[in-house]
Formats: structure tokens, C-alpha cells, sequence
């Protein structure tokens, strides 16, 4: 039998997650635009997200990000520059 383990949903605070949103946006030198197509995230909710508007999940956050991060390293992206 596989255990599988689930994350938890919990709730991160609004002005938390809007900070966070937007530095690590920022980091990666992408525009929400470039975020929702990127992540398949709508740019509304990214909107939200970054004006503190939106109650968001811990885990909903970290996922958007990953996914960024991802498309990044296959583009060989770091920090909105290239490598090499």
C-alpha cells in the first residue's frame, strides 16, 4: 500500500503572500502577464494576490512559484537573466 502524503491548505496571510508574490515576480523579471502565461495562473488572480486582495493557500502560492522556477531553468533563466 502507497502512502500518499497531501499538503495541508492552509491559509497564508494576505499582505504575506502579496509580498512574496511580487518579490519573487520580480526576481525572475517577469510581468503578471508573463506570470499567467508562464504558470496557467489567470492574471486576474495574480492581481489580486499582489494588491492583497485575494485569500490564498500557503501551498497555491508555492506551486505558482515552482512552476516559474521551472520554466526558468528550461530556459535557462536565473533571475530574469540568462546563463552563460
Amino acid at each position: 500500500m502507497m502512502l500518499r502524503i497531501v499538503p495541508k491548505r492552509e491559509r497564508i496571510d494576505n499582505d504575506i503572500a502579496r509580498r512574496l508574490c511580487v518579490s519573487v515576480r520580480q526576481s525572475y523579471g517577469v510581468t503578471q502577464r508573463e506570470l499567467s502565461k508562464q504558470t496557467g495562473v489567470s492574471m486576474a488572480l495574480i492581481q489580486r494576490i499582489e494588491q492583497g486582495t485575494q485569500r490564498t493557500v500557503a501551498i497555491d502560492v508555492v506551486l505558482v512559484f515552482r512552476k516559474l522556477a521551472e520554466e526558468a531553468a528550461e530556459s535557462g533563466l536565473v533571475g530574469g537573466r540568462a546563463m552563460g
